[in-house]
């Protein structure tokens, strides 16, 4: 079993989903660990994030997980799910758009989104309803496909920031068919090549109710992006390439030295993340070591999770801590080298 996702809540309460690097879609398990003790939850089903719920769900779970196919799981008890009408492509409510990607918490709502330019957000009672009606498309070619991977919310603009990937429309199959069986060569060919495109990142803003996309500041796809105390925008490029968005709507490179980045997140009021094999933050647009170092441990690293007190480093195969400037190793549920 290897890590594949985690979230902290804000009392320090830890969930990690962790699954079998296999073909069945059911082999990830959800695991919560409060106070002292690891809880063990089996969705059977192909768990793609979990996410902390403020204040609990009214049948007082701390932690939903959501599936691919937009199904809501919460962490308590027999495990109650619902539905995101919507997502996915196998329930009599799903719209064909697509997939969930992934859901965090972002202007302290649990978010889900995914293909299809999704964004779903959950409401007081736990019901996650469309962001806006509107869907954004790509102007120029409105058959491509937007992938939300990430989100973060501007409350000072109340603005959304959702980045992912356009994922390119394929070539027209109607004229590729008509093409071959007239047997003219030269349309077949320019019918495989009108619309063979790579995917490319993409960065849109939701705001008046409207949504507009930024330029790219690179040609990579875009992994992530947050926000810091301050309002900042910071979006991580797929090639390992930190880049802020001030207020003068230029971008600025944070870090680019050539290592990937592997997650983000702000703690102690500044941005920390992992590149290569050790931590940096972010002060006035410039990166320096966090201190003190984050120490070797099995696996590579997954993601970064924070509470006021605390920076914890996901890995693979571990969990690392640093708290009241120490580090120490939490041990995980279960032996991460057995299947479960």
């Amino acid at each position: 079993m290897l890590i594949k996702t985690g979230a902290v809540s804000k009392d320090g309460s830890l969930c990690i989903a962790l699954e079998n690097p296999s073909d069945r879609a059911d082999d990830t398990v959800v695991f919560v660990f409060d106070t002292s003790e690891w809880r063990r939850f089996d969705p059977m089903d192909l768990i793609e994030a979990v996410c902390p719920v403020p204040g609990s769900t009214p049948q007082g779970a701390q932690f939903i997980a959501l599936s691919s196919e937009g199904r809501v799981f919460e962490l308590v008890g027999d495990m109650p799910f619902s539905q995101i009408p919507g997502p996915g492509f196998e329930g009599s409510e799903a719209s064909g758009r697509g997939p969930i990607v992934f859901a965090q918490l972002i202007a302290d709502r649990p978010t889900a989104f995914g293909f299809g330019a999704q964004v779903y957000v959950m409401e007081a009672d736990s019901v996650f309803l469309p962001l806006t009606d509107q869907i954004p498309v790509v102007q120029d070619y409105p058959n491509d496909d937007i992938k939300f991977v990430s989100g973060a919310y501007q409350a000072d603009k109340n603005t959304w920031i959702m980045v992912g990937s356009i994922v390119t429309a394929s070539p027209d199959s109607l004229e590729i068919d008509e093409a071959n069986d007239s047997g003219d060569v030269d349309a077949l060919v320019e019918a495989l090549l009108a619309e063979t495109r790579a995917d490319y990142g993409c960065i849109f803003v939701y705001e008046n109710d409207t949504w507009r996309m930024l330029e790219v500041p690179t040609d990579d796809l875009v992994d992530s992006v947050l926000t810091d105390p301050a309002g900042l925008v910071y979006v991580r490029m797929r090639e390992g390439t930190l880049v802020a968005l001030p207020t003068n709507d230029e971008w600025q490179i944070v870090y680019d030295d050539g290592e990937l980045i592997a997650g983000e997140c702000i703690f102690g009021q500044e941005v920390v993340f992992a590149a290569g094999n050790e931590l940096l933050r972010v002060e006035n647009g410039i990166t320096y070591p966090l201190e003190p170092p984050m120490p070797e441990a099995p696996g590579y690293v997954v993601e970064l999770l924070a509470t006021n007190d605390s920076l914890i480093v996901l890995r693979s195969e571990s969990i690392s801590v640093l708290r009241n400037g120490t580090w120490v190793r939490q041990d995980p549920p279960i032996s991460l080298t057995e299947a479960v």
